[in-house]
């Protein structure tokens, strides 16, 4: 009987430990505030070409509340306002330039994924039309595809 319970307990536990890991948030509040901090780019591409690893290395991401500051060594700040949607599917972002060097205003439309560690993003740049996988296609340099880890100290 004991050992029965145990097993049960033991089945129980495996079964909670994947929803662990992966935040599953459907309100955008909350998923907001995961996001909160400095991430790092694991890799980016665009039109099939991939950002080399020495530039890839000299930019990065910022996130205080809704706004996404892109900034790197060379002194640049590009500033987007975003809006999160975790209960589409692919979870959907939409960026809007905030305070652009141009003075003009640009939207970029999105999907995301994050599994707790590792932040997935795929646009498309042009505002046209969201992606709906996570591929940077070689006819396509309007499509941007970044995989961004959080920043460690």
């Amino acid at each position: 009987m004991i050992r029965s319970l145990l097993s049960q307990v033991v089945a129980v536990s495996l079964l909670a430990i994947p929803s662990m890991g992966a935040p599953k948030l459907k309100d955008p509040d909350a998923a907001l505030k995961q996001w909160q901090g400095t991430w790092v780019y694991e890799s980016q591409s665009s039109g099939g070409w991939d950002l080399p690893e020495d530039r890839r290395d000299k930019i990065w991401v910022v996130v205080e509340g809704d706004i996404m500051t892109k900034t790197g060594v060379a002194g640049f700040n590009l500033k987007y306002k975003f809006k999160l949607d975790p209960t589409t599917t692919p979870k959907s972002i939409d960026l809007v330039s905030h305070e652009h060097p141009s003075g003009k205003t640009f939207t970029h439309i999105g999907i995301y994924e994050w599994d707790g560690e590792t932040l997935r993003m795929c646009f498309d740049n042009s505002g046209e039309k969201r992606p709906k996988e996570f591929r940077s296609p070689k006819e396509q340099d309007n499509i941007y595809l970044s995989v961004l880890k959080r920043k460690t100290k």
